[in-house]
């Protein structure tokens, strides 16, 4: 008689029972303005995220006050990519972004690390720079689903990061004399399991993009969202050119999701997506920030598969609105994509 199959709940199950956690730092490395700094993770263990650190000081020459960027501390972070030599970029996004996408993950069960910002200082002087990101690779801290088995030889898993200029964490024009910017990485992995059936589904990769697309003047907004992926969750923020003020929901013409041209399971006012963002992350977003969460459940990014948005058999999926002003537009979608497709 054969065997039978175990679900991917046993399996999550088994696994829990049949491992343990191991965080291991990585060296610390200064992070110069303008550069790339590279890091290949170990070649141990099941993958499942990384806890990234950025600290230091910058010291800013003139006199009078300056004026920092909203989440200036991961803006100095231009590009977050983690790739795969398989062809995968589980994660590509900036600091800001990711910044973002932190803190939806905890929907009121835990609160989200936040970064040092200092918004007004005086000029001539050092200023601490700090900020706490997670780059989660499983879906949530429950579920597997998403781990990377770097024990493989063949699997090479790289943190690459974009640094910007100093110049980008401040609105007012600055003058700087000094920077000391580091970076510490910590991974978070799990022990191989002795026993095959503890050992999760592997074929499935959890993607986090970052696009951005800029609105020319006031009118319809469409964004063509990528067919071919099974969404969990879109965030959209809309801004002013700059980047630095979000458009009010005033500003902004019914939120539409739209697939195919003719299905849609979504067209909703910004006031009220607005409000049951709210509701569900226990926190009022930045304005101009909409996000749609197909993750269900009491507490988002929790919850069941019943509402993920499969676009394998779609041609267009498209996010639409109008606005009263010209700006720009961030989308950041997390999506699953099976290895081999």
């Amino acid at each position: 008689m054969s065997q039978r199959a175990l679900s991917p709940a046993e399996r999550a199950q088994l696994f829990n029972q049949h491992t343990r956690q191991h965080i291991i730092s990585l060296p610390t490395r200064a992070l110069t303005p303008s550069s790339t700094l590279e890091y290949e993770l170990p070649k141990v263990r099941l993958t499942s995220r990384i806890l990234l650190e950025l600290h230091g000081t910058i010291t800013l020459g003139g006199t009078g006050t300056a004026t920092a960027t909203p989440w200036q501390a991961a803006r100095y972070i231009r590009n977050l990519r983690v790739s795969i030599n398989n062809g995968f970029n589980p994660f590509q996004i900036s600091g800001r972004g990711l910044f973002l996408y932190n803190s939806l993950l905890n929907s009121g069960i835990g609160e989200t690390v936040d970064e040092q910002n200092t918004l007004g200082v005086t000029r001539a002087a050092t200023v601490p720079i700090r900020a706490f990101l997670e780059v989660p690779l499983t879906l949530n801290q429950r579920d597997t689903m998403g781990l990377i088995n770097t024990s493989n030889p063949q699997t090479v898993v790289n943190l690459v990061i974009d640094s910007d200029s100093l110049a980008s964490l401040y609105t007012t024009a600055e003058t700087f004399t000094a920077s000391d910017i580091r970076v510490t990485p910590h991974i978070e992995s799990f022990s191989i399991p002795q026993y095959p059936e503890a050992i999760p589904d592997l074929s499935i990769l959890k993607l986090v993009h970052e696009f951005s697309q800029v609105i020319p003047a006031a009118g319809d907004v469409t964004f063509e969202l990528q067919t071919g992926l099974v969404y969990r969750k879109i965030i959209a923020s809309y801004e002013d050119a700059a980047g630095n003020v979000g458009m009010a929901v005033t500003a902004l013409g019914p939120l539409q999701l739209i697939l195919n041209q003719a299905d849609f399971p979504y067209i909703v006012t910004p006031q009220l997506l607005r409000d049951l963002n709210h509701k569900s992350y226990s926190q009022l977003l930045p304005a101009g920030v909409f996000v749609w969460d197909f993750t269900g459940g009491t507490h988002p990014n929790y919850g069941g598969a019943r509402d993920y948005i499969d676009t394998e058999r779609l041609t267009e999926f498209w996010l639409r609105t109008s606005t009263t002003a010209a700006g720009r537009l961030t989308v950041i979608t997390e999506t699953l994509a099976r290895l081999g497709m």
